[in-house]
């Protein structure tokens, strides 16, 4: 008898369009961390980084 295949471990990829390879850091104040968070923080800033235009 066939064994059934094997799941294999972990979470599967994601689509190469939506990986999500390169991390940001900075220090900002507590006030502009909760301003980040208010405005929408990360949705907002990858929504910012698609609509500026690049000179």
């Amino acid at each position: 008898m066939k064994k059934p295949a094997q799941k294999k471990p972990g979470r599967p990829a994601l689509p190469p369009e939506q990986a999500q390879t390169a991390m940001i850091r900075e220090r900002v104040t507590a006030a502009e961390r909760a301003k980040y968070d208010r405005i929408g923080g990360k949705e907002w800033l990858r929504a910012a980084l698609k609509r500026a235009r690049e000179t």
